[in-house]
């Protein structure tokens, strides 16, 4: 009982502070932005039908205009905003809460009670996740809502995205606790966390660089197949944050990046460009093709290090 207070406390110490609701009115906003736009039997509408145009691959029941969309929604408007945004922000509300928790004064009360050190660490752990999934549910939930009713396509896999982004999260929350307990400074906290972040994203790019490579220069470049499968240890070492959205475009059944940007069977297309369009398509279908099981389970592993890392420096601490 005591554990699950903690755990509320965190919460409503996270979403008292003013960047929780920036980010429900920038979730609204997006919504109803999306809600500008229609696409039925005839096309795609602007603005509640002031402009109307002829989008055949988008008509209401197409398959092609289905997976578009659900890349649109996964790749682009979920990834960049919760992905990217809403993680940068969700790191920022919470990176405060370890520091303030180790203060004098703060602590000897939290300690009082009958609860070892890792319950009172776990505890603000846990109730952090629970702030990012109440943000992840409000604008998922909204652009869920919107894509069905106005798009006329509905995704229920796209629910995965709540579990998926927090996550996500939980990769990178786990070095904020960490640097936050050794340093006790937030700003110091959040400065180390996008460095991690930066260089656990590093191994994944080098991966998918040497993959793409010899698509994108029309198989002029060759990469030694010792350096693929180097990368690709290194990548499956580290968390597979760039995974998520991958994971959540299989659930849904959405198109590549590249699909959606440019049409590879486009007559207009000079025949270079569409075979080095086509390689690079199927480089993308290559790295979604990831077992979920293993690209979390590992990631979640490598995390479960660092908290408990986190957690023996919390209980060790002079307070």
């Amino acid at each position: 009982m005591q554990f699950w207070a903690l755990i509320v406390d965190c919460f409503r110490e996270a979403i008292d502070r003013k960047l929780f609701w920036i980010m429900i009115v920038i979730s609204v906003v997006i919504a109803a932005g999306m809600a500008c736009v229609g696409f039925d039997d005839k096309g795609v509408s602007i603005l509640f039908g002031m402009w109307r145009f002829d989008a055949p691959d988008y008509v209401d029941g197409n398959e092609l205009g289905r997976a578009m969309i659900g890349s649109i929604l996964t790749q682009y408007i979920a990834d960049i905003y919760i992905g990217w945004i809403g993680i940068i922000m969700a790191i920022i509300a919470t990176a405060s809460i370890f520091p303030s928790l180790m203060e004098r004064g703060a602590i000897d009360v939290v300690l009082a009670k009958p609860m070892s050190r890792a319950m009172v660490f776990l505890g603000k752990y846990l109730g952090s996740m629970v702030f990012v999934a109440l943000q992840a549910a409000v604008f998922v939930v909204l652009t869920l809502l919107v894509v069905g009713f106005r798009w006329h396509f509905w995704f229920p896999g796209y629910l995965w995205c709540i579990p998926l982004i927090v996550v996500l999260f939980s990769y990178l929350y786990a070095f904020c606790a960490l640097f936050a307990v050794m340093t006790r400074s937030t700003t110091t906290a959040m400065l180390l966390t996008m460095v991690a972040w930066f260089v656990l994203w590093i191994p994944q790019f080098v991966h998918a660089m040497l993959l793409n490579l010899p698509a994108q220069t029309g198989g002029q470049v060759q990469i030694d197949e010792r350096w693929v499968r180097l990368s690709s240890y290194a990548r499956w070492v580290v968390p597979k944050t760039q995974d998520i959205p991958l994971t959540a475009a299989n659930l849904i059944g959405a198109a590549t990046a590249t699909e959606v940007l440019v049409d590879p069977d486009d007559p207009d297309l000079p025949e270079a460009q569409r075979q080095s369009l086509q390689g690079t398509i199927d480089v993308e279908k290559k790295l979604r093709d990831i077992s979920i099981f293993k690209s979390i389970g590992s990631s979640l592993l490598f995390e479960a290090v660092i908290v408990l890392l986190a957690v023996w420096k919390f209980t060790r601490q002079d307070f």
